[in-house]
């Protein structure tokens, strides 16, 4: 930790008024309409009790699901899960399975971490606005 802030102090020093940044679905993911309404609520009091300034807004990347089972693969151990996979593969999740038995290829990986960087980046710019 940095050597100029006081630790056990600064639980007691309030931050000023925050700019706080909410999207219920990224612009893009499907919400239950009672979940998406119990989530919203919450977060409006949330930022009405710490006196917040309360945004709606989304971030603006795309949909980067498509990229998560190649970063999932990718840091995984592959030679061993499919190891494991030969001898308990009855007994392992068929969506882990299928992750396993996937001929990954380089460029699925580098193209996932291309889409991760997107993401990262989306997201740094946006958050400049923003406290939370």
């Amino acid at each position: 930790p940095c050597s100029d802030v006081d630790w056990l102090g600064a639980p007691h020093h309030l931050p000023g008024k925050l700019r706080i940044a909410f999207s219920a679905d990224f612009g893009y993911v499907a919400v239950d309409p009672e979940v998406r309404a119990v989530v919203s609520e919450a977060v409006q009091r949330f930022a009405a009790e710490i006196g917040a300034e309360l945004e709606l807004a989304d971030p603006g990347f795309p949909d980067p699901s498509a990229a998560f089972g190649a970063l999932v693969a990718m840091e995984s151990d592959l030679t061993g899960m499919r190891r494991m996979m030969a001898e308990q593969g009855s007994e392992m999740s068929p969506h882990l399975v299928a992750m396993l038995q996937r001929d990954w290829r380089a460029e699925n990986f580098t193209d996932a971490v291309t889409t991760r960087k997107a993401v990262s980046n989306c997201l740094w710019r946006f958050m400049q606005r923003f406290d939370l």
